[in-house]
C-alpha cells in the first residue's frame, strides 16, 4: 500500500513538474499535490513515534522539506490567482 502511494505521489510530481515548466499549470493539480504533500509529511513526521526508523533525525527533515514544499504549491497557486486578478483589473 506504501508503495503504491509513494507511486502515485511520485506521478503527480512528475506531471505537476512538466506543467509547470512549460508555463500552463493547473490549479487543481497544484491544490492535491500541496494537500497530499503536507499531510504525507506530517504522516512521516509521525512514523519515528510509532514504528522503528534507521535514522530519526533525516525522517524529520525529509518531513519537514515534503511539508514545505506542500506549503510552497499552496502559496504558489495563491499567489498567481492574485497575479491574474491584479493583472485584469
Amino acid at each position: 500500500m506504501a508503495n503504491f502511494i509513494g507511486l502515485a505521489y511520485a506521478v503527480l510530481l512528475a506531471i505537476d513538474t512538466v506543467m509547470s515548466l512549460t508555463g500552463n499549470y493547473l490549479k487543481p493539480l497544484k491544490y492535491a499535490n500541496g494537500t497530499i504533500s503536507v499531510l504525507l509529511g506530517i504522516i512521516i513526521f509521525v512514523l519515528p513515534f510509532f514504528a522503528n526508523v534507521i535514522s530519526v533525525p533525516i525522517t524529520v527533515l525529509f518531513s519537514v522539506w515534503i511539508i514545505l514544499l506542500g506549503v510552497f504549491d499552496l502559496l504558489v497557486v495563491k499567489r498567481s490567482s492574485e497575479y491574474l486578478n491584479d493583472t485584469i483589473n
